[in-house]
């Protein structure tokens, strides 16, 4: 019974899988911004989006 359900959870995760990645579009232009981590901060808390400036702390690895 284990099996089973493996591989219908595998089976599920494999349809859900090849439907995120086929339906991907590749940019035609791909830009890297290349400042220090203090301007990209203090832009960042100019752009004053909460989710953002709020969680800045807890999402330093992140950055």
């Amino acid at each position: 019974m284990d099996l089973v359900t493996n591989l219908n959870h595998k089976l599920a995760y494999d349809k859900a899988l090849d439907n995120l990645l086929v339906n991907q579009i590749k940019p035609d232009l791909v830009l890297y911004l290349d400042i220090d981590f203090k301007t990209f901060q203090n832009r960042l808390t100019q752009r004053s989006r909460s989710e953002e400036v709020d969680n800045f702390e807890n999402n330093i690895d992140y950055w």
